[in-house]
């Protein structure tokens, strides 16, 4: 029998969370009799996907204010061409190309929830407010979808409270991981080399600069050394922060973009960083250490090791903890109490956030009528050429608008020449000798 295909939709394959989450999700997909094709921009992780035997088509999705029709008529091509029975809209910027085309192609898609819970309002709103289409295109989106997949609880209610479904809609897969991609090696850990692993970005720099608070504590009493592995716009900040904290440059080595990511935390004793860095290194049975999004959050002990999972590895629903505090915790375990901690974490991590038993697939689909699909297809195409409509309705008034300036100023340009003409009229009349002898001439009459 013929295999069926899935079609993965995401940004692109650089190095990230959701990135990384694809490629596990892809593995799973295949290890389960499924032909899988990603649809991306080319990226760092391409090579890895391929050694998976997946299939990757480059295409590129951008950031838009419209339907792009002409988009997903090609991605409705490569629907049928590759006989997809399933679609995975893993990120926002893919929805308004291959929503469509899961319309044209009547295929079902499933929708993917992966911010962390600390920016998802921050990324509804920039969506929302960014590009108005999205206020239309999301409710009708998410509404469509076969199923809403979402990484946490609290993602799934506050989904529910912005868009109004049914808690039927929604189903909950935690990060999970590969975990033959992350073999552990036994090694007595003393507590020497921490590992800050994370993207350089703003919107990680707080966790980041917490987990260099979190060394620059623990350095005070017990000498070790600090490898931050990730690149980003922010790195010459996170350089300024280090210095500022008064950790001597010899302690602190930046490693850059990784992909051995296994291979460095094998030589490291403790990893820093949050969401899926921290399930990584529970894999890799090493001490992680929750830096949050906010506030410092702690060591992942086994007995909060589900409370953490509920939140995705950031600490969002943990109590905040003082650098210091950390630091000194870190500085009390012997190797033996670390030994427990990431044996046991690592037994709860292996039996709960394996790949294989964390990913949805579209077993069998609602009956769906061809009139539902066509309908949905015409009001997509209506609702694109009302935006097209008042797009160039916008147009007409800003040029409108312009003529109307342009018109203005030439009226205010024309009565400045007319007063700039008569002022020097007066000026020649003021200094001819005629208007000088009149004067003299009605002096004399007064008197």
């Amino acid at each position: 029998m013929k295999k069926q295909s899935i079609l993965v939709c995401l940004e692109k394959l650089d190095i990230g969370g959701v990135e990384t989450a694809v490629l596990s999700q892809t593995k799973a997909f295949i290890e389960q009799g499924y032909r899988v094709i990603v649809l991306s921009k080319n990226g760092i992780y391409k090579r890895k996907l391929e050694e998976l035997g997946a299939l990757h088509i480059e295409f590129e999705f951008n950031l838009e204010n419209n339907y792009n029709l002409e988009k997903a008529q090609d991605i409705a091509s490569i629907i049928k061409r590759e006989n997809i029975t399933q679609v995975h809209i893993e990120q926002f910027p893919c929805i308004l190309s291959v929503y469509p085309a899961c319309c044209m192609a009547q295929v079902p898609y499933v929708a993917y929830l992966h911010m962390a819970p600390i920016v998802r309002e921050d990324t509804f709103h920039w969506f929302f407010n960014q590009f108005d289409i999205y206020q239309t295109a999301l409710p009708s989106f998410f509404k469509n979808a076969e199923r809403i997949v979402a990484i946490t609880q609290s993602n799934i209610e506050y989904h529910r409270r912005l868009f109004d479904l049914p808690k039927e809609k929604y189903v909950i897969k935690y990060n999970s991981i590969d975990f033959t991609q992350y073999p552990f090696y036994e090694k007595e850990n003393c507590k020497k080399i921490f590992l800050l692993l994370a993207r350089l970005s703003k919107e990680k720099l707080k966790s980041i600069q917490n987990g260099i608070d979190i060394f620059a504590n623990y350095i005070k009493k017990q000498d070790a050394f600090l490898k931050i592995a990730g690149d980003g716009n922010e790195k010459e900040n996170v350089q300024k922060y280090i210095v500022e904290n008064g950790i001597p440059i010899d302690k602190v080595e930046f490693l850059g973009i990784r992909q051995d990511i296994p291979s460095c935390m094998a030589q490291s004793d403790i990893v820093l960083g949050v969401d899926r860095v921290i399930l990584e290194a529970v894999a890799c049975k090493r001490l992680a250490i929750i830096t949050g999004y906010d506030t410092c959050k702690g060591i992942v002990l086994p007995n909060n090791m589900k409370k953490i999972q509920e939140e995705n590895f950031s600490g969002y629903n943990l109590e905040s903890k003082y650098p210091q505090e950390i630091a000194d915790e870190i500085w009390s375990l012997s190797k033996q109490e670390i030994k427990n901690i990431v044996d046991e974490c690592y037994q709860y991590a292996k039996e709960n956030c394996s790949i294989n038993n964390n990913v949805y697939i579209v077993q069998e689909t609602n009956a769906i009528s061809d009139e539902f699909i066509k309908q949905l297809w015409k009001d997509i195409i209506k609702l694109e050429k009302e935006r097209q409509k008042l797009i160039q309705i916008n147009k007409q008034i800003e040029r409108e608008k312009e003529e109307t300036n342009l018109k203005a100023q030439k009226v205010i340009s024309e009565l400045e020449q007319g007063k700039l003409n008569l002022k020097n009229e007066l000026d020649l009349i003021y200094n001819s000798r005629r208007w000088r002898y009149s004067s003299r001439l009605l002096e004399l009459f007064k008197k």
